[in-house]
């Protein structure tokens, strides 16, 4: 069993459960009991439809679009022509693997910019009459 090749379908063909199921559930059943079996019985089949969505993702591939606020700055995506990021994954990729997708954008706020645009303004004006009185006092001391 440790020597099995996962990769090859033939290998890992779970219908040997189909058989061996009415067998050994009715030997687990004399041991613990029906709730078990009942348990055990899910069990088994959780196993078999995940195996059975996992090897149907082989052939298939996804595609993922993000559409972000403001400007995008860095991503590991595609842009298309409508500003769209776009990933696309194999599937048999995703057996093995996560698919990462990152991406980041800014948004320039109007109303920040505005009340720093407002800031500024009001400091320069105080530092330029801070400087216009230290002129006149140095005027009227000479």
């Amino acid at each position: 069993m440790n020597d099995l090749d996962v990769h090859q379908p033939k290998t890992v063909n779970l219908e040997w459960w189909e058989d061996l199921r009415p067998l050994f559930l009715g030997r687990m059943f004399d041991i613990a009991g029906i709730d078990f079996i009942d348990k055990l019985s899910q069990i088994g089949d959780n196993v078999e439809l995940e195996y059975q969505i996992s090897k149907d993702m082989e052939d298939d591939s996804y595609v993922y679009n993000l559409l972000l606020p403001g400007t995008t700055i860095n991503n590991n995506g595609s842009k298309n022509d409508e500003g769209w990021l776009e990933w696309e994954f194999e599937g048999k990729y995703l057996l093995n693997e996560d698919g990462i997708m990152h991406a980041s954008s800014f948004v320039i706020s109007w109303w920040r910019t505005g009340l720093l645009i407002f800031i500024s303004l009001f400091a320069l004006n105080l530092l330029r009459r801070k400087l216009k009185n230290m002129r006149h006092n140095i005027n009227n001391n000479v």
